[in-house]
């Protein structure tokens, strides 16, 4: 079968090209730079144009590449970039492999769809996946998927960048700020809209919204969006650089190998550009937002206490009322679950949320939440509600939160991923382990860092050690040198020795209590 290549480069479509003349050629040369990771070393890596990277429909729904020692992971999933559950696990593939790749420094998260970074999870995929018999079992699959992914963005080794560029939406925001170094743009648009969708905060949403304090009750109850500058004002990011510059930071950080946070940090500091204080009119909304939603976490004892307050505060307060749409018990949900999770961690925080999602799909106590959200993940039916003020609305909340055994996540138990050993680019790499008896990838390496699991081994004797190495660099296997060759003797003779010493003493001891007799 011809190649792409070929097929382009043979003597024919050259003459055809030459008598259909430029914009013919213009088109020979697009095709040649969309072929996905053929060109990467003419590329020089991944290419951004306005610091949008540039990769095409066809590399599929998640790409990834790298440039120098940044490596990349595109979302590349079309107009609002959700993920599915296959998404979801090869997200989480990507970002073990690169942590597990000792010569890159930093992972840059990006989005390919220009002005939209990430809508989180694909609900109607599910609904695809499971033919319409189990869409609640597969909503739970891509939910692991995807909590696993996040804890991973979160306790990676290596520093993972996520620049958001466009609009961040729903769970779609923890890919980005569970990072280490969320990088907000002029063009970040963030928004929360679950409770317009029957939906909860999930997915570690909470935890970030409860560190924003008042600001982020506001935005995940109201839906109302943030852009730019007002993120910064509103102390929502810390990392802020105009879109035009993405594609000098992504340069610095092709040539760090330093996986350093505080390198990093300098690196993403020399591209930030200083901006003026704040206006007037936005300092004036922020300190109304704080006055109106802080309390929830000081004094209120549910949702019904801060609708209440926007019910009878001013003309501002009841404008926002008039934003805020969906059930009261779901409200509610979303409230305690912003409240709660200002005293737990992330990863205490995505358990959490899986027990909840648990509840919602399967008890029969949650039958009111669950039957409006599959309607408009299956069919795309949403019905608009206003919250009634009543307090036997919120109890119904209490039973998403009720403990379920079902519901237990293990986060730090996931699978056994290949990481390698050794990470030589040798295109006969698996016939040198094969040759040699060894393994190929380093399991002690997995059970520390992702497992958790400390385990006691004892010492391989010296004899049984293999007489051959494989380069980290290569990947090429060479014979031990003769220096190596009479260290491991002299190990042996000290162990031996060592070993003489010990039965002496053994011996001696047993000797000297027989006397004493």
């Amino acid at each position: 079968m011809l190649s792409l290549r070929k097929l382009v480069g043979s003597p024919a479509s050259r003459s055809r090209l030459a008598y259909n003349g430029a914009g013919s050629i213009g088109s020979y040369l697009s095709c040649r730079s969309y072929q996905a990771g053929r060109d990467w070393a003419m590329n020089k890596g991944i290419y951004l144009k306005d610091g949008v990277p540039q990769v095409h429909s066809s590399s599929g729904p998640l790409y990834s590449s790298r440039r120098g020692k940044c490596g990349f992971i595109v979302l590349n999933n079309g107009r609002m970039n959700t993920l599915s559950h296959f998404q979801y696990n090869k997200l989480l593939k990507e970002l073990v492999k690169y942590e597990s790749n000792e010569h890159l420094g930093t992972v840059a998260l990006m989005s390919s769809t220009e002005n939209v970074f990430s809508s989180g999870s694909d609900y109607h995929s599910c609904f695809l996946d499971s033919n319409g018999s189990d869409f609640a079992k597969k909503v739970l699959q891509m939910k692991r998927k995807e909590y696993n992914a996040i804890n991973q963005i979160h306790i990676s080794d290596i520093p993972v960048v996520a620049v958001m560029d466009g609009k961040v939406s729903n769970d779609g925001a923890s890919l980005g700020f569970a990072s280490r170094f969320p990088i907000i743009t002029d063009r970040t648009e963030l928004h929360f809209s679950q409770s317009r969708h029957n939906f909860f905060t999930d997915a570690g949403v909470s935890k970030f919204l409860s560190s924003l304090g008042g600001v982020g009750m506001y935005l995940a109850l109201t839906g109302s969006p943030l852009k730019g500058r007002e993120l910064m004002y509103f102390g929502v990011g810390k990392y802020y650089i105009e879109h035009c510059n993405v594609d000098d930071l992504m340069s610095d950080l092709s040539l760090n190998h330093s996986r350093s946070a505080s390198r990093v940090e300098e690196i993403i500091k020399a591209t930030t550009v200083p901006f003026p204080n704040p206006d007037e009119d936005i300092l004036n909304r922020f300190n109304d937002i704080s006055q109106l939603f802080n309390p929830c976490f000081i004094s209120d004892e549910n949702v019904l206490d801060l609708l209440h307050r926007l019910e009878s505060t001013s003309d501002y307060s009841r404008d926002l009322l008039s934003h805020i749409q969906g059930s009261t018990a779901m409200l509610q949900a979303i409230w305690k679950s912003i409240v709660d999770a200002s005293r737990l961690s992330l990863h205490g925080t995505l358990k959490r949320d899986y027990n909840v999602l648990v509840n919602l799909m399967t008890a029969e106590s949650c039958k009111e939440f669950y039957t409006p959200f599959a309607n408009e993940s299956i069919n795309h039916l949403r019905v608009a509600s206003s919250p009634v003020l009543d307090a036997a609305e919120c109890a119904k909340a209490d039973a998403l939160f009720a403990p379920n055994e079902q519901g237990e996540l293990f986060l730090e138990k996931t699978v056994h991923y290949d990481i390698p050993l050794f990470r030589g680019d040798c295109a006969d790499n698996d016939k040198h382990f094969e040759r040699f008896g060894d393994s190929k990838f380093d399991w002690e390496r997995v059970d520390r860092e992702l497992l958790h699991v400390v385990e006691v081994k004892k010492e391989k004797p010296i004899a049984t050690e293999a007489r051959a190495f494989v380069h980290p660099a290569t990947g090429l296997v060479h014979p031990v040198p003769l220096e190596w060759e009479e260290d491991l003797k002299m190990e042996k003779m000290r162990k031996t020795q060592a070993r003489k010493r010990q039965m002496a003493e053994d011996s001696q001891t047993v000797l000297s209590s027989m006397h004493e007799e």
